[in-house]
């Protein structure tokens, strides 16, 4: 059997609990906030001579999508310490942490896709 730090186990189960209460609201999005615009004076980058970016948009994430980033993240977070900490392995190995982020790329990904098809 394979030893996770208490502190894992413990998140995890509140990560759970929470993810279960959701689950009676599959209609529920969360709305992100347009990032503001850039001062006057601050430096452009690059040479000028491409399109800025689009800075506004109507964006809302299913709250299901950001619970499971969240969830992720906290996983790979408390790798990583583990790992700054000298702990064993414990039981994620590369391949899983390499898992973990091509899974929260596809659910951005999926999300972004869904957004801009709607356009």
């Amino acid at each position: 059997m394979i030893d996770f730090p208490p502190y894992f186990i413990e998140r995890l189960e509140r990560r759970l609990e929470a993810f279960e209460t959701s689950r009676t609201n599959e209609h529920r999005v969360m709305h992100l906030r347009v990032e503001p615009e850039p001062a006057a004076d601050a430096p452009k980058e690059g040479s000028g001579c491409h399109q800025e970016p689009q800075r506004t948009a109507d964006v809302a994430v299913p709250i299901r999508t950001l619970q499971a980033l969240a969830s992720i993240f906290e996983v790979l977070h408390s790798v990583h310490v583990g790992r700054q900490q000298g702990q064993p392995d414990n039981g994620f190995g590369e391949y899983l942490v390499e898992g973990l982020i091509i899974t929260g790329r596809e659910l951005v990904r999926s999300s972004a896709d869904a957004m801009w098809s709607r356009s």
